[in-house]
This record gives C-alpha cells, structure tokens and sequence, in this order.
C-alpha cells in the first residue's frame, strides 16, 4: 500500500469518527484533558527538579515529598508546585530533611494564605528571618509566630503583611540586641499603626537596635558610642523627670547594672509628653536614627499599643488555625482546592517514569499529522481532527521539558 493510500485511509477515518461523535467533540475533550494533566505533571517534575538541585534528599525522599505535596496544598488551597518550590527553597536555607523540608513549606504557605495581600515569598523570607534570629523549632511555628502576628493583626490597625515585612527588617538586629520575639512585633504594631510605613518603622527598629548591641549582657559593660548616647538622652530628658536627672539605661549610680532594653524604651515613652516637639525630634532622632525619627516618635507616643500587643499575643494561641478555618470558607479556596484535586488526579494518571517514553512517540507522531495535513487538508475542517492535532502539538511544545526519573 502507498504512502499517499495510507493518508487517504488515516482522514477518512477521522472524518468518520467525527460523524460518529457529532457535536459532543468527546475525543477531543478528552484530548484536552489529557495535555492538561501531562502539563501539570511536567510542570511538577521540574518543580522537583529544582527541590533536588538543593537537597540532599535521597531518591525515595523525593518521590514521597511529590506525592504528599499535592494533599497539603488541598488542604491548604495552594498550587501543588508552590508547595515544592516552598520546599526548596526552605532547603536553600539551609533545612535538609524531607520532613523538616515539607512541614515548613506547609507553614510558609499557611502564612500566605491567611494574610491577604501576602505572596508566599514574603512568607518564607519573613518566616525565615524570625527562625533563624530567634531560634523558634518548627513544631512552635504555628503558634508561636504565626498566631501572635495574625492576632496582633487583628485588633490593632495593621496587617500579617506589614507585621512580616517589618519583622524580615528588624528581627536579626533586634534578637542580637535583646529583644524578644513578641517586643519586637509589640514595637513594629505601636509604630505602623501611627504612621502606616513598614519599611520607615523596620528601619527604626533595626536601627535602635543596632545602638543597643552596644551593651555586653556578659560583661555588663557598654560601648563608648552607647555610654554617650546614654549621656544625650539623659540630657534631652532630665527636666521631665522628677528627680532632675533623665532616664538612664544604668539602674543604679555605679553604672555597672544595665536595665532591661524593653524597660528603658517604656520608660521614655512615661515621660514623652512631657517633652517639648523639639526635645522629641531630638530624642528620637539619636535613639532610632535622624532619617526615622518620625517612626521613633510614632512608637514612644504610642507604647500604650506595645502594651496592649504584648497582653493580645499572650492570649493568642489558636489564632492562625481560626483563620485557616475561615480561609477556607473562601470561593478561592474552594476553587483553588478543586483544581488541586484535578493535579492530585494527573499525578496519579501519568506517572513520572512513564511519561517521558509517552512525549517522544507523541513528537514522533506529531511529525506524521504535519504530512496528513499537507497532503489531505482535511484536518483543518474536522472537528477531531482539529482538536487532536491542537492538542498533540501542545504536547509537543512541551518536548523542551526533560523528565527527572527519581
């Protein structure tokens, strides 16, 4: 039989199939169907492929974080790549075990997900600064950090975004310089709620805590640059106290005590209304630097806020997992979970090992259509015909993606 025969009898069964089909177009649905579970499954191969490029887990490891991947990003409502590109990421940083690898991917993306506006790189970035500054084990994650920032959130007039963002700037200087995890958000929430810029009052904070690293909480002793600021604030302040004598960061006249950071903060906001606009620029400007004075000042207004912070966090376990819970009341959620079903489904249709052998015959027969078409023209009118070749060629675009067999 020749070749020409050949194509003859390949369109006029393609043309009989579309008789036989009618308007219903099920191949071609199927056909669509079909590219679209492949293209998932490319798509989270190379995911893994980029988990693996910075892991060191073993082969097995790598198959079983691929398939749990999908079933935490449906309970999350995230993309199922999100939750390996989390991964990944976590093990760049540092993070080497499947299980200490996925459980932080899961609460990076949480944290996304219950804070409107964040994406999951600000999470991580944030979630990361605030592990490695404070040393918080993963299993004291969710409560830990992530309830007091949602709750703190909550009741004053700031966002898990802005609170993350601020935490990303200040929290390695602020833990260098003694200041607890929940003083540093109470902090951040009493400045960015006067003056709604994150970056001006994570800039602040980092700076005032960069003067107060100059304390040895070993040796009691402080640098020469802190025992003069210590000098200029108790100048600036002398006249609102009632002793004469300003506020001190020594808590007794030997100077060989010093008071706790948090303490010496609070007890200049007592006295901050009792400073002239003058006196306060100063004070600000030499404690949190003179270019975020205005975010000093925002903050030593309004310790009433730090307080009230410091109470709500103490009160607030089981807040990340309410706002979870509401998460996924969302049509997104609903939504984003459905699709994740339909990843979970091509992920078990159209394993891995397999699909490779599966996107060389389909290129192969690709190159057979292209001659159909030349030869016949009958392709470009049949339903069938239009929707197989649409959907074998969008397979075949796909032919730059290489499997990784694990």
């Amino acid at each position: 039989m020749t070749t020409d025969k050949i194509l003859e009898d390949l369109g006029s069964a393609l043309n009989s199939l579309n008789r036989h089909f009618g308007d219903s177009n099920i191949i071609e649905k199927a056909i669509s169907l079909t590219v679209d579970g492949i293209a998932s499954v490319l798509s989270l191969d190379s995911a893994l492929t980029r988990l693996s490029q910075t892991t060191g887990m073993t082969a097995r490891e790598l198959e079983a974080f691929y398939e749990t991947s999908n079933e935490m990003a449906r309970q999350l409502g995230v993309s199922t790549s999100q939750i390996i590109d989390q991964a990944a990421a976590w093990t760049q940083l540092g993070v080497s075990s499947q299980e200490a690898a996925a459980k932080l991917a899961g609460l990076s993306s949480r944290f996304a997900a219950i804070s409107p506006g964040m994406d999951a790189e600000t999470a991580l970035s944030s979630l990361a600064a605030v592990i490695q500054a404070y040393g918080v084990d993963t299993d004291q994650v969710l409560d830990g950090v992530l309830s007091k920032v949602n709750e703190v959130a909550d009741r004053f007039r700031i966002s898990n975004t802005e609170i993350a963002q601020g935490l990303e700037q200040s929290a390695a200087a602020m833990a260098e310089a003694g200041f607890s995890l929940e003083q540093n958000i109470a902090l951040f929430a009493a400045g960015q709620e006067n003056i709604d810029n994150a970056l001006l009052v994570g800039n602040a904070l980092q700076t005032v805590a960069g003067h107060m690293q100059g304390y040895n909480r070993q040796t009691g002793k402080m640098s020469a640059e802190l025992t003069d600021l210590n000098i200029r604030i108790m100048e600036l302040t002398k006249d609102a106290t009632f002793n004469g004598r300003g506020i001190s960061l020594f808590t007794d006249d030997s100077r060989t005590q010093c008071r706790d950071l948090m303490t010496y903060l609070e007890e200049i906001s007592r006295v901050w209304d009792r400073l002239d606009q003058k006196t306060q620029n100063a004070v600000s400007g030499q404690l949190f630097g003179s270019g975020n004075a205005q975010a000093g000042a925002a903050i030593l207004s309004n310790f009433g806020t730090v307080s009230a912070s410091m109470d709500t966090m103490a009160r607030s376990a089981g807040s990340a997992s309410q706002a979870m819970a509401s998460a996924m009341d969302t049509m997104d959620y609903k939504l984003a979970r459905l699709s994740e079903a339909g990843t979970g489904i091509a992920q078990n249709l159209f394993q891995q090992k397999d699909l490779q052998s599966v996107v060389d015959i389909l290129n192969s027969f690709l190159g057979v259509l292209d001659r159909v078409t030349e030869k016949l023209g009958l392709l470009r009118t049949l339903g069938v015909g239009a929707g197989l070749l649409a959907g074998i060629k969008n397979v075949g675009s796909l032919k730059m993606f290489r499997l990784r067999i694990v």
